[in-house]
């Protein structure tokens, strides 16, 4: 969506995040009083004025107050390129193709209920001068541009809300479907035998972020976590074909969609970004609506829409591969995000 605005616009630093009626977003940033941090290009209007600075991978926190950038590309007097990329939980604003500013979990609050932000309308305002649209146009993405993969922020402020499944009463909740399974030990689950299912028979989820660490004892030992299936009874197969796979195994494959990290076998990974046999890695597993969003040590590896709306809710497992090599898993947790 290009547009023009007058050379004062600079000191507004287009490309912010403003509250309108409520709404509130997850943001990396602080605080700050605009006069004592002079290389902010939104200067405010008037002494003492105080702003949320993004700063990418810095604190994350839930604000419904101004966000601001550190990053003014803007072309004053001239035609600019201002896009917004909302895909799931997640929001992108870019200003002449560079990013100025990264959101998660856009909301509002009804009746002192927190509801997710999915939907609504598009308006162009004027405010304080003239300012020139042309070109206007919206379009569906089912993914975020893999070169724009290492903006997107964790999808959780905190560990508040998790429930811890491998330990306390949680950990009893886990039953083997299909052959070989899972020995739990101090909290780390050590897949053997299979082709089998280990899954979490406590209760359903819908929108949800998964959080664990998982370890390969060599390059390309095989397992998976899978989402969103049905009750399995004595079939592990009902989670392949049912529900989807977060994929662990090598991290350069033949195929594409066999590399850690993809949504096996529908979207491949941009990269494993694993670290070698034998340590330990953390992952971060979003499912919201029918998006699903996957990071590994930090950083996002894939983003992906199913366009066949296959899986809105279901449980939650963990596969064991009979390929002579073991997968662990350890600290896994999850939090319902809201509807």
């Amino acid at each position: 969506m290009p547009g023009c605005a007058p050379s004062s616009a600079t000191s507004w630093s287009a490309g912010q995040w403003w509250a309108v009626d409520g709404t509130h977003v997850d943001i990396e940033g602080r605080k700050v009083t605009l006069q004592d941090v002079p290389t902010v290009p939104y200067r405010g209007e008037g002494p003492g004025e105080q702003c949320i600075l993004w700063e990418p991978g810095g604190p994350q926190f839930t604000t419904g107050e101004g966000i601001t950038s550190p990053y003014d590309p803007e072309k004053p007097g001239d035609w600019n390129v201002c896009e917004v990329i909302a895909w799931g939980n997640v929001c992108l604003h870019l200003l002449n193709g560079e990013v100025v500013l990264a959101l998660t979990n856009p909301g509002y609050t009804e009746g002192g209920v927190a509801r997710a932000l999915r939907s609504g309308r598009i308006q162009l305002q004027s405010e304080g001068a003239e300012v020139y649209f042309r070109q206007v146009e919206a379009r569906a993405v089912e993914e975020i541009p893999s070169r724009l993969l290492r903006w997107v922020p964790k999808s959780s402020p905190d560990e508040k809300g998790f429930l811890p499944l491998l330990t306390g009463a949680a950990a009893s909740e886990w039953a083997q479907c299909g052959p070989g399974g899972f020995d739990l030990q101090d909290g780390t689950a050590s897949a053997r035998g299979g082709m089998g299912l280990w899954w979490y028979r406590g209760r359903q989820f819908g929108n949800f972020v998964l959080r664990g660490e998982f370890l390969q004892s060599a390059e390309a030992a095989d397992s998976g976590v899978f989402l969103r299936f049905a009750n399995p009874g004595n079939d592990p197969w009902t989670a392949v074909k049912g529900g989807h796979e977060f994929e662990i195994g090598d991290p350069n494959p033949e195929n594409p969609t066999w590399r850690t990290g993809s949504l096996y076998p529908f979207k491949a990974s941009a990269r494993a970004n694993t670290r070698p046999a034998g340590e330990w890695n953390t992952f971060e597993l979003v499912c919201f609506g029918h998006n699903y969003s996957v990071r590994i040590n930090n950083e996002a590896v894939t983003t992906w829409t199913d366009p066949e709306r296959r899986s809105g809710k279901g449980f939650i497992g963990l596969q064991n591969y009979d390929d002579g090599k073991t997968v662990r898993f350890r600290n896994l947790r999850i939090k319902e995000l809201p509807e």
